[in-house]
């Protein structure tokens, strides 16, 4: 996404007192003030860009995220059509799930994600030394996913925006059960390791394929393993027919899909309108082209 794609939008631009003014504005103790600062800012759009992207340079605590929040209203409507797009043509988790990120976190290009998955990978093959094996590599992974970068679950009631995407589980440590699959599926594909998401009904799991069979791994409970004939129980308790979990694989398109579902449903709760009507579009979109 360049600047050239953007469009400056039908208002007259602000000067660059008005826009510093209103930034400077955004650490008011009046509430009233600083939404109507944050409105008028995200009016501006690429006119203040600029401005902001430096302002968020130097801030910190709450400025510092609404800092974040405005670049990616600003930044929004560009992003919701690099969603659509990729969704519509070749879908990849890792690039999509950055993507979204940027429907919630706008600022500097998020290369930190990347980053970060590629050191678990080089430390999960560094205690590997070699191995290869299925015990050995669950071990690895256990311990620089869990143990090391201390990623672990958030239930819905509790969670965040930013726990719903794979950019807060890279930067908090913390996430939903999507995003915490998300991570160790990408963390799993830069290792040549078979981990593979598996949509259960109301839940993310993933899978380990062994030479004798699979194991079902749960990162929302420090990648906990059970069996394929434990889980096969549970779909039947919830009234599901018993079959291959293979069939309850997820691509990458449905892991996007359902991420944009979770970020509906929280934007919702939180009165984040804007981000909502943006993932509704893509979702509606995508379902049409689908459907």
């Amino acid at each position: 996404m360049t600047d050239t794609t953007r469009s400056s939008g039908a208002r007259p631009p602000a000067g660059e007192g008005q826009i510093g003014g209103m930034i400077a504005l955004l650490s008011d103790a009046n509430e009233e003030i600083v939404a109507r600062c944050r409105e008028a800012l995200i009016g501006a759009g690429d006119g203040a860009r600029p401005m902001l992207l430096a302002a968020l340079a130097g801030a910190s605590g709450d400025v510092h995220r609404l800092l974040r929040r405005i670049l990616a209203e600003i930044d929004g409507p560009f992003v919701e059509r690099e969603v659509l797009l990729m969704l519509r043509g070749e879908p990849d988790l890792e690039r999509g799930s950055i993507l979204l990120g940027r429907l919630v976190d706008g600022g500097p290009a998020p290369s930190g994600v990347t980053a970060a998955l590629d050191a678990m990978a080089v430390r999960v093959d560094e205690l590997l030394d070699g191995q290869r094996d299925s015990e050995a590599v669950l071990r690895a992974l256990r311990r620089v996913l869990v143990d090391e970068h201390g990623l672990q679950g958030v239930p819905f009631q509790h969670a965040r925006l930013a726990d719903a995407l794979l950019h807060g589980v890279t930067s908090h440590r913390r996430g939903m059960p999507l995003p915490l699959c998300i991570a160790w599926v990408l963390v799993g594909r830069r290792l040549g390791v078979p981990i593979v998401g598996v949509g259960m009904p109301g839940h993310m799991l993933v899978r380990y394929d062994l030479p004798d069979g699979l194991l079902v791994l749960d990162p929302f409970h420090s990648g906990q393993t059970s069996d394929e004939d434990f889980w096969k129980q549970f779909l039947e308790m919830q009234g599901f027919p018993s079959s291959d979990l293979t069939a309850l694989d997820a691509s990458d398109a449905e892991m996007l899909v359902r991420t944009l579902r979770n970020l509906l449903n929280l934007a919702a709760r939180e009165h984040e309108t804007a981000l909502g009507e943006r993932c509704h579009r893509i979702l509606r979109a995508y379902s049409e082209r689908e459907g």
